[in-house]
């Protein structure tokens, strides 16, 4: 008995469809809002989840916190973050960043030096009560 070359790309299609099925898989996460330097996160944004700071009005990464995906070197005012104190700040891996004392553009402004992943879960104490604003790249 021959068979045709059609009938059995049929056959061959079909097969998996005839598979037993395997374990359901796991639920995916629905992305959180995340702001975007002032505006929301697209899904492709949300899925990368790099380059990107936390920052948490708690020492020790607690209280009220945000992630937040700055954009590359461009200083941003401490409003930005929507947050009204400073304890912790933990950029991504990659990441680095940098304190000012003063507002963006500001011509006698005193920066902290270059910091990067872990960050701080505690900042230090000068740069908790004065950052004005910041910039981070990577």
């Amino acid at each position: 008995m021959k068979f045709s070359a059609a009938l059995i790309a049929l056959v061959a299609a079909s097969l998996p469809a005839l598979a037993v099925p395997t374990a359901e898989p796991e639920p995916v996460p629905a992305p959180v809002s995340v702001e975007l330097a002032g505006r929301e996160a697209t899904p492709a944004e949300l899925e990368k989840r790099d380059n990107n700071i936390y920052v948490c009005e708690g020492s020790g990464f607690t209280g009220r916190c945000v992630t937040y995906y700055p954009d590359w070197n461009v200083c941003a005012p401490w409003s930005a973050l929507g947050l009204s104190g400073l304890q912790a700040w933990g950029p991504g891996e990659g990441v680095y960043c940098i304190w000012y004392n003063e507002p963006c553009g500001s011509s006698d402004v005193t920066a902290s030096d270059t910091f990067t992943y872990p960050g701080f879960s505690t900042v230090p104490g000068y740069w908790q009560f004065n950052t004005q604003s910041w910039k981070c790249w990577w």
